[in-house]
């Protein structure tokens, strides 16, 4: 809820247009496309991603190809995450990268689409006026800090983000957690940090992959859509993982364009990547492997007993 009352008072102060949004979209693509090695209209980690909105910027005025001052600042506010007025992070920012989509990417959860109210707006503005204060607050007027401390109580017992995993490891309990790296609704930050927690936090953490494994999908919206590998069957790896031992290293998405599937893409086991290797078809997951991406070492050094597939 703490992003969600960020983005949407980001957005409410000046609003971006569906297309706005597709505008930055474009750019954030061109920029950052082929920062993993291949242009493939995919970018497959955002964190390699450091590109300005205010790039769109001109010096006055407005045109459909150029972002205000005021649109620039919301963008940056929403990819930077919830801070204190002190400069705290207070809740992770949204990653760069396919935010367009007004049927599945931020104009539904973030900016509007002109349809409906923002998904992100809904779901705050109903927890807050009716399960935190009163019917007459307004999230997109209200102080940010005292309502993170008012609301704190209520994640007491609603917040399911204990990452001590010991006791269901030892139950022999394995868990899959798939995330969408262009979810507009939850990013995709947060389970990369659950992970990170559960590393920490839980008996022989450096044993995790033993039990709990993250998979991350490039271009995927909210539990679908998007132009990345949007649909993958993790209930059939769990089960092979459960009943036969086998530990997933890679889970096989596709995209469909209608009924016919256009593009299959391995999602590899947290932190490595499906890296290209050729000399295939980019939209065949036959020429890919999962390998751990040395240019983002820096991102997952626990997890560095992971090796190479061949």
């Amino acid at each position: 809820m703490t992003g969600f009352v960020w983005n949407e008072q980001a957005a409410n102060a000046a609003p971006l247009s569906v297309d706005k949004v597709a505008l930055l979209a474009g750019a954030v693509l061109a920029a950052c496309d082929a920062k993993d090695g291949l242009k493939d209209g995919l970018i497959s980690d955002p964190r390699r991603c450091r590109f300005d909105p205010k790039k769109l910027q001109r010096s006055a005025g407005d045109a459909a190809t150029c972002l205000t001052a005021g649109e620039v600042e919301t963008a940056r506010r929403i990819y930077h995450g919830a801070t204190s007025s002190s400069g705290r992070q207070l809740y992770f920012g949204w990653p760069q990268g396919h935010e367009d989509g007004a049927a599945t990417g931020w104009p539904l959860w973030i900016t509007g689409n002109g349809a409906i109210p923002p998904l992100q707006f809904l779901f705050a503005d109903g927890y807050l006026r009716y399960f935190v204060f009163d019917p007459s607050f307004n999230l997109l007027t209200s102080d940010l800090e005292s309502g993170v401390r008012a609301a704190r109580p209520t994640g007491r017992f609603l917040n399911a983000t204990n990452a001590d995993l010991s006791d269901f490891s030892a139950a022999g309990g394995k868990l899959i957690m798939w995330h969408g790296w262009a979810d507009a609704a939850l990013t995709a930050f947060r389970s990369i940090a659950y992970l990170e927690e559960a590393a920490e936090k839980t008996k022989h953490g450096n044993r995790l992959g033993e039990f709990f494994r993250l998979f991350l999908a490039p271009g995927m919206h909210h539990c679908g859509g998007g132009p990345g590998p949007n649909t993958l069957d993790a209930l059939t790896a769990l089960e092979s993982w459960v009943e036969h031992g086998i530990a997933p290293e890679q889970i096989v998405a596709t995209h469909m364009t209608g009924t016919v599937v256009d593009r299959t893409r391995p999602l590899c086991s947290y932190p490595k990547e499906a890296t290209y290797k050729g000399p295939g078809s980019v939209n065949d997951a036959s020429s890919f492997v999962c390998r751990v991406p040395r240019d983002l070492s820096d991102h997952h050094d626990r997890f560095d007993d992971h090796e190479d597939d061949d």
